[in-house]
């Protein structure tokens, strides 16, 4: 049986240096059937010399590369263009900065036994931070009912998927947790990867640094955003937030990196 063909979307804006490091990922991906797409939004800064450079190295290993650069209407906007310019029968979505967790993660992943019966496929996901690096597992799937149940960076969907539900615009940080719940409440077929398969910067990222508001966006799309036990819980969320800015603030950064760790260790724990 022929393999399945993965399209590996990258999208960036003023990112040259974000951009070199996934593409070195991506390009060294081996074993498996792919194509390279790279989303810019006018970049002003080396982005599109990078893209440039990344011709070469594509053709040397046989590895057909589109790319565009134009503005766009934010992050998920250009990841359905990228979608819009994909071939392959199934799409990952690596964004300047992240990287696949190993050289044969597409391949392991494309001879999954179950794969032909199913719509998405995730794994863990390595989250970096400041102050080290943890592997976090994949959650219950009953999390999509709430939120993310994994990284969007360390899941794949076939195409037919996103073609029939785009990332909706309405929600600029969460429309990947919006697709994941249309497809959870849809019945779509998902499929646990035992390994990790991404390696995603979790400091400087958008929903990083916004996390109150994607948690605002993540209760409209679950329909909890006007129950009085979600207001607990964001109430709990903003006196966290707050408190930790304190703590960053007046204590010295080695004791928040601890206690930092340990919390990350924590959850990783009950998963």
């Amino acid at each position: 049986m022929e393999q399945p063909k993965v399209s590996v979307i990258t999208i960036c804006r003023n990112a040259a240096s974000e951009l070199e490091r996934t593409v070195r990922s991506v390009v060294a991906q081996e074993g498996v059937s792919m194509e390279f797409i790279i989303v810019d939004g006018a970049s002003t800064d080396g982005t599109p010399d990078v893209i440039r450079q990344t011709e070469a190295a594509c053709r040397q290993r046989n590895m057909p590369l589109r790319w565009m650069s134009e503005p766009d209407g934010g992050i998920f906007d250009a990841m359905n263009k990228g979608v819009r310019m994909a071939s392959g029968q199934w799409l990952s979505f690596m964004n300047a900065g992240d990287l696949f967790s190993a050289p044969d993660v597409l391949a392991r992943l494309m001879v999954l036994p179950s794969l032909s019966e199913t719509d998405v496929v995730y794994g863990s996901v390595r989250q970096v931070f400041d102050f080290g690096t943890v592997e976090m597992p994949p959650a219950p799937l009953s999390r999509l009912e709430k939120k993310m149940a994994f990284c969007h960076q360390a899941c794949l969907v076939r195409a037919d998927v996103l073609r029939a539900h785009p990332y909706d615009l309405r929600y600029p940080l969460a429309a990947d947790y919006e697709l994941m719940h249309w497809c959870y409440t849809q019945g779509k077929r998902f499929v646990q990867a035992g390994f990790p398969v991404a390696d995603f910067e979790s400091e400087q990222g958008t929903s990083s640094r916004n996390r109150l508001r994607l948690n605002r966006e993540f209760a409209h799309i679950s329909g909890r955003f006007h129950t009085w036990g979600w207001r607990f819980e964001y109430l709990g969320r903003v006196l966290e937030v707050g408190f930790n800015k304190l703590t960053r603030a007046i204590l010295p950064r080695r004791s928040v990196d601890q206690a930092r760790r340990r919390n990350y260790r924590r959850i990783q724990n009950k998963r």
